[in-house]
């Protein structure tokens, strides 16, 4: 009946990284990269179609270049990210859906930041391990299956990810965003074998570069669908950016953009022998 299920984990990861002068075959400027991490979770039945769920876990990245501009041993970034949440099963798994809160952080981050140079006294910029990045938000997920022929899915979520200064990280999309895609499958008849399907995405305001000096406007796209199969075999034209939509993806600078691509199709063609 009632349960609760608890795993962890730990995993230890060693690497070494050394830089060869190729004229000469010299090596130079060895590290060494080690470090444990760890996982834990727990998963509870609360009644019938219901659980709860925690989880904690964490990574690194090893930083290449062995010292910071003031003379400081690199560190590995570090990871940590914390989730709890609920799933539901419900209608006889035809419901299914999950709703979940979030808190990540990555410290140890290389950022650049200016200090007076005691010896000029200059204002100079650093390369330093100052930084960190966090990461807040909740989302929840859905999947009904009302009737055999008619699938739903959707999710929404907000998220809010910024740096050590308080400013928003380029290219992520913050505040609410949602999705949702319905497919149809006629099941009898002279069309049976045939699907039609059609999603919308809502992408919300992003940070246009590092510095957060500007924000690329949110937008919206659908897709679609149309699959027919009979027995071994099936094909499939997938059309993406239906309206042929004219949005901003992503940037670097406000004179390097990257644009939503133009409507595309996509054919897939299936035999199982």
């Amino acid at each position: 009946k009632d349960k609760i299920v608890a795993v962890a984990g730990a995993r230890y990861d060693w690497a070494e990284n050394d830089s060869i002068n190729r004229v000469t075959n010299a090596a130079f400027l060895g590290q060494n990269f080690s470090q444990w991490v760890f996982k834990y979770g727990l998963v509870g039945r609360v009644t019938e179609g219901l659980s709860i769920y925690l989880n904690h876990s964490e990574n690194f990245n090893p930083v290449v270049g062995g010292f910071d501009d003031l003379g400081n041993r690199l560190k590995n970034e570090e990871g940590k990210n914390d989730e709890g949440g609920l799933k539901f099963d419900l209608m006889d798994h035809r419901l299914t859906a999950t709703v979940s809160v979030f808190d990540s952080k990555t410290t140890n981050k290389l950022v650049s930041i200016g200090l007076i140079n005691p010896s000029t006294g200059n204002l100079e910029v650093y390369r330093i391990q100052t930084g960190h990045t966090t990461t807040k938000g909740w989302e929840a997920d859905v999947a009904w299956q009302p009737i055999d022929s008619l699938s739903l899915i959707g999710g929404l979520g907000n998220v809010q990810i910024r740096n050590e200064r308080g400013i928003r990280l380029a290219n992520g999309s913050y505040g609410m965003n949602y999705r949702g895609f319905a497919k149809y499958t006629f099941r009898e008849g002279p069309v049976r074998g045939l699907g039609i399907g059609a999603g919308y995405s809502f992408t919300n305001d992003r940070a246009g570069d590092g510095g957060d000096t500007f924000t690329l406007p949110a937008y919206g796209s659908m897709d679609g669908l149309i699959q027919y199969g009979r027995k071994k075999w099936s094909i499939q034209v997938n059309i993406l950016n239906a309206t042929d939509k004219i949005a901003v993806v992503s940037s670097v600078v406000r004179a390097n953009v990257q644009p939503l691509a133009p409507r595309q199709y996509r054919v897939t063609f299936r035999y199982t022998f």
